[in-house]
Order: structure tokens, then C-alpha cells, then sequence
């Protein structure tokens, strides 16, 4: 269960109850685009208004922050984990903005389908699908059709997993793929 607080349609100081849905949702950006954002799904109201306002479990504690709702599917709300929040706000206070590490690559998740085709026995990792010109990736030596199977030593899963491990890493920093 989780309360959602806000000023949805400027009506101020409401609070909605619901629960989380899901977790994990990377798909709800416009123009099918991906986010590397794990994003939280609630039946709990957020409207026009409410977003930026905190998601909080039972205990009081702020697992979230009000962000999207899905306009075309009435009581589908949609809200960024709390850690991700403290990592922006940590950014903006060393550096006055945001700044994401990058390698210049594009990842797909690695399915049973796909990984057949590869021939491979297991469907853990990503597939690199194209690799920018120039780029920290290429000048590793990454090529399109790579598959990348683990990051600093951790198992990678998803390509949203790759994204915002790559994008929580410091610029300029290395990573050992």
C-alpha cells in the first residue's frame, strides 16, 4: 500500500490511497522511447497537479515521487523511486546539474527468441544493437551483436539495468564490461 500526497487540479493538501502495481516499468515514455528509469506503478490518484509529490509506504518513509499518469488508462499512475531522486539531488548539489556517464551504445534485452538465434544457452544479458562512432564503446572495441553479460562484475539482466548502471557512473569514470 502506498499514499500519494499532492495538489492534483490545484486542489491542495489531497491525499490517494493505493497500492503499487508493479515495478520495474520502463515502457511508459511517449513515442515508445525507453526509460532508464525503473518506474513505480499505483492505482493510486496522480493527476495534473500532484506530481513531484512524495509516494509513501505505510511506515511514513518516501518511496517515490509522483511523476506521470497514463492518460489513457484511468487510475494508472506512475512514479520515480526514491533512490533515483537522491541521485539527481546529489548531482545537482556537487555539480550544479546532472551529468550521466556514457558509452555510445545502444542495448536490447537479451529473449529467449533472441538468444537462440545466438545460439546461446541462457537468455541473461543485453545485445548491443549499434555502436556510436567515436564513441567510449567503440574505442573499447563493443561491436553491434555483442552480447554483454555483466558490468563491474554484476550480472546484467535488462537493458534498462545497463542504462542506469552507465548513467549512475561518474563521467569519465571506467567500467569493466
Amino acid at each position: 500500500w502506498v499514499v500519494v500526497i499532492g495538489s492534483p487540479y490545484g486542489l491542495e493538501r489531497s491525499v490517494s490511497v493505493g497500492v503499487v502495481s508493479a515495478k520495474g516499468r520502463t515502457d511508459i515514455i511517449p513515442g515508445s522511447r525507453t526509460s532508464f528509469v525503473d518506474f513505480i506503478q499505483t492505482d493510486a490518484a496522480i493527476n495534473p497537479g500532484n506530481s513531484g509529490g512524495p509516494m509513501l509506504g505505510l511506515d511514513g518513509k518516501v518511496v517515490g515521487i509522483a511523476n506521470a499518469v497514463n492518460t489513457t488508462g484511468q487510475g494508472i499512475g506512475f512514479a520515480i523511486p526514491v533512490d533515483v531522486a537522491r541521485a539527481v539531488v546529489d548531482e545537482l548539489r556537487m555539480h550544479g546539474r546532472v551529468r550521466r556517464g556514457w558509452l555510445g551504445l545502444s542495448v536490447v534485452d537479451l529473449t529467449p527468441d533472441v538468444a537462440r538465434n545466438f545460439g546461446r544457452p541462457s537468455y541473461s544479458g543485453v545485445v548491443v544493437s549499434e555502436v556510436v562512432s567515436g564513441s567510449p564503446a567503440q574505442r573499447a572495441g563493443l561491436r553491434a551483436g555483442d552480447i554483454i553479460l555483466e558490468v563491474d562484475r554484476t550480472p546484467v539482466q535488462r537493458a534498462q539495468a545497463l542504462r542506469w548502471k552507465v548513467a549512475q557512473t561518474g563521467v569519465g569514470s571506467s567500467l569493466r564490461v
